[in-house]
């Protein structure tokens, strides 16, 4: 088996790994600003970096991936696999840490792993995975979890994890706001006012958007007009992003507006209040009928004890569920003395 070995992504590793992602798309196509959608089949060099981020999202524009580097590194750490008889980068595993509120808490959270095509089914996924694991493990001492959100249909991907040991936590909804949804108003028992960006809501919980961090989040609102500049204001990047602070019969809330999501955070205390929450989603859905932005693509993602609240607001559930895989830092076992494991770097 050809030599591989796991380390730290450096800057002067993003054009190979933009190629990794390109690798992924099967095809490119330009965008139609009539449809807004992708449109008739182009090459990649024809295509903008707008066009680029639509084909293969973040990874796969120089530009782009420079942005989004930038982003994440104050938050998070990149590991790739490197082949060494080619010298080609093969893997890349994303991690992200947050200190969220219970029952989310400290986190070291998997937004990312992807193998290349050809060398998958080799082990090399477990491989990176466990490396940047066992990193966590000794560096992180004051995290409490390693957290993912997958589909469960994709059984590589869950096998991927499982070897890794996480295991299933909870389960994750994904829910449409209905085209022809009735417009909700905001009534006068509902106080929302702006809130910068820049201010992080630490301490709230989220409830909304359960597979990204609340500091990859954040970063994400705060990098918007990047971007958006990049992509030359097209698509869901024509919008201004916004935050506002939602107060109702003294409950305390952070609601943002990024088109097509939908982030909330609730005060911790406020999670299994159901009448609190869906009051948020209503008066969210009536800021943004406020700022004439298409509800046809709005869309939330709630743990499972929500979903009565999505229900009774008669939103469209997405199939299949998403599941929240978790592993436990603080009763975890190294992966070291493993075989596989590169201890020189660590």
């Amino acid at each position: 088996m050809e030599e591989i070995i796991v380390r730290k992504l450096q800057p002067r590793d993003l054009p190979e790994l933009i190629e990794l992602n390109k690798r992924e798309v099967k095809e490119w196509h330009y965008y139609d600003p009539k449809t807004g959608n992708l449109g008739k089949k182009a090459s990649y060099d024809d295509l903008s970096p707008f066009e680029r981020y639509l084909n293969g999202g973040f990874r796969v524009d120089p530009a782009c991936m420079d942005l989004y580097y930038e982003m994440i590194k104050s938050y998070g750490e990149i590991f790739v696999a490197e082949n060494q008889s080619t010298d080609e980068i093969v893997a890349e595993v994303e991690i992200i840490y947050s200190s969220e509120p219970q029952p989310i808490g400290r986190i070291s959270q998997i937004i990312w792993v992807l193998v290349r095509h050809e060398s998958r089914f080799q082990g090399i996924g477990i491989k990176v995975l466990r490396y940047a694991i066992e990193r966590i493990i000794k560096n992180r001492t004051d995290f409490e979890y390693i957290d993912t959100v997958i589909n469960p249909s994709n059984k590589s991907v869950v096998s991927i994890f499982e070897h890794s040991y996480l295991k299933p936590w909870k389960t994750v909804s994904v829910w449409h706001i209905p085209e022809n949804y009735m417009k909700k108003e905001i009534t006068d028992d509902v106080e929302l006012f702006k809130r910068p960006i820049i201010d992080m809501p630490i301490g709230f919980s989220r409830i909304s958007d359960l597979s990204q961090p609340t500091t990859y989040l954040w970063r994400l609102l705060e990098y918007y007009d990047k971007f958006a500049k990049l992509f030359a204001y097209q698509g869901r990047w024509s919008k201004s992003v916004e935050c506002y602070n939602i107060v109702w019969e003294g409950i305390y809330g952070v609601i943002s507006t990024h088109y097509p999501e939908i982030f909330l955070w609730i005060e911790p205390g406020q999670l299994t209040n159901e009448k609190a929450i869906k009051r948020f989603i209503e008066s969210t859905i009536g800021l943004i009928s406020e700022k004439n932005i298409p509800l046809s693509d709005l869309r939330l993602n709630l743990f499972s004890y929500h979903e009565k609240i999505a229900e009774n607001l008669k939103l469209k559930i997405e199939i299949p569920k998403k599941s929240y895989f978790r592993r436990n830092i603080q009763a975890s076992t190294s992966y070291e003395n493993l075989p596989y494991s590169d201890k020189s770097s660590l």
